[in-house]
């Protein structure tokens, strides 16, 4: 019972040097028993918080506790690093318990800012910026500073040594951990998935059928028609996490076989546990191999492609490829042009919707290319929610605009002012959408928009009944 009073007594003085309220030596019990009591209080708190995110469907992973165990070992050395940069060795058992005080609270604070983090990631991506944020405030200034006057309390060392043996704690516990491959305790068949009847994902039976699942769909394109511009579609729907890029890549997908002449001549690449049985993943060499695909079927110099890409974006210019328990690498602008010019398509019509899309123009223009992105390059773009059909973006432009006219170019304009109204109206920063129009596809796109005009009507007088 005293061992359990003085761990009480020892979490409390933690909580307020941590906290960094005043706080003396003597609030502390230093004994071995102490700290063994102390970190086997911190692992039963991660082990609560891995249970607690893996619901309702669990089971444990073994593999974690190595992971475990070498976060525990860098935290042991680093406390044995300080104490004999200090020249007193034998103080490292009160240098630990004094640590493993301080470890409850923090563990509490890491594990409420990843949670909130997966959360925003689902809901609202953008605050997974500002839950990252925290945690890197978390790592690189509030636990030296805690180290820091963990120092001060238990040495007297002066301000500059004690800083150095903060950063040295930091750089030993702290930077090493982040290049251990992370394995939670529990593995859950559902993670970061709220549907009862989600099923897990072989993940080597996945990877082993993309390209069976791809060969299906690039065999089944119609050859290009010579003297006519054929335009061909793909889109790509990148993170798994919300369902409106899947609902977004099917339905442009339909509107441009049924109003775009792409019947026999479209392909989809989505990630989303309901098609990975069905359709091919949207990763970088899926849509390599699809371009490739396509670029073996056209004519080059006469026909067209139609690139729709709709994702979470980056500050840096990367597409989100999220698909756990899949490890894709995102899609970058430069990525992407080099996946494009291997192809060797020439006309190249291009939509990236995503947050800071702008960035992907800079990148990708050229004379031969329409690129249209969902907002500027240093701008958030709206609508990424599981319960939306749309986004903002893929509401004003393929299901507002482009059901009206065959222009790409002026459905662009008139979404890009239906987009400003709703965020004005809404109290959002304005997205700004971006163009770019190479010189040298206008013609060509003049000239398939005059194509299909003439084809809708031809549709229209053949649908019109007999005269009496």
């Amino acid at each position: 019972m005293n061992h359990l009073r003085d761990v009480a007594g020892n979490m409390i003085a933690g909580f307020r040097l941590a906290l960094m309220l005043p706080v003396r030596r003597d609030s502390f019990r230093l004994s071995i028993d102490q700290a063994v009591l102390l970190l086997l209080a911190s692992f039963a708190l991660w082990l609560g918080y891995s249970f607690f995110i893996t619901a309702p469907e669990r089971e444990f992973n073994f593999y974690g506790l190595s992971h475990t165990a070498s976060v525990y070992l860098l935290f042991l050395l680093s406390v044995y690093l300080v104490a004999r940069i200090q020249g007193a060795p034998s103080t490292a058992g009160a240098l630990l318990v004094l640590m493993a005080s301080v470890g409850p609270l923090v563990l509490s604070v890491v594990a409420l800012l990843r949670w909130y983090s997966d959360f925003a990631a689902e809901h609202h991506y953008y605050l997974s910026y500002l839950a990252a944020a925290n945690l890197f405030l978390v790592w690189a200034v509030w636990l030296p500073a805690v180290v820091f006057r963990v120092v001060g309390l238990l040495y007297g060392s002066g301000i500059g040594r004690a800083v150095a043996l903060a950063l040295a704690f930091a750089v030993c516990n702290t930077g090493l951990q982040f290049v251990l491959p992370e394995e939670r305790l529990w593995y859950s068949a559902a993670a970061e998935d709220e549907s009862p009847d989600y099923a897990r994902i072989n993940v080597e039976d996945t990877y082993d059928a993309q390209r069976d699942l791809l060969d299906r769909v690039t065999e089944s394109l119609a050859s290009q028609r010579a003297g006519v511009t054929d335009l061909y579609f793909v889109g790509f729907g990148g993170s798994a996490y919300q369902d409106v890029f899947m609902k977004e890549v099917r339905f442009v997908r339909t509107l441009f076989d049924e109003r775009f002449d792409t019947k026999e001549r479209s392909v989809m690449l989505i990630n989303n546990r309901s098609t990975v049985e069905e359709l091919p993943l949207a990763s970088a060499s899926n849509l390599r191999r699809a371009l490739g695909g396509i670029a073996r079927l056209i004519d080059r110099d006469e026909d067209m492609v139609f690139v729709f890409l709709t994702s979470h974006g980056s500050r840096n210019h990367v597409l989100s490829t999220r698909f756990w328990p899949l490890r894709l690498n995102g899609l970058s602008a430069a990525k992407l042009k080099e996946i494009l010019d291997l192809s060797g398509i020439k006309w190249r019509i291009l939509v990236v919707s995503a947050c800071y899309s702008g960035g992907f123009i800079d990148v990708l223009k050229d004379e031969n290319t329409l690129i249209m992105t969902a907002a500027r390059a240093d701008r958030n773009s709206f609508g990424c929610s599981n319960q939306n059909d749309f986004t903002y973006f893929g509401r004003a432009y393929f299901n507002e605009r482009l059901r009206e006219g065959f222009s790409f170019v002026e459905a662009f304009y008139n979404a890009r002012d239906s987009i400003a109204e709703r965020e004005k109206r809404e109290g959002r920063t304005p997205s700004q959408p971006q163009i770019h129009l190479g010189s040298a596809i206008e013609p060509k796109l003049a000239a398939l928009e005059a194509r299909l005009r003439r084809k809708d009507m031809d549709q229209l007088t053949d649908r019109r009944p007999a005269a009496d």
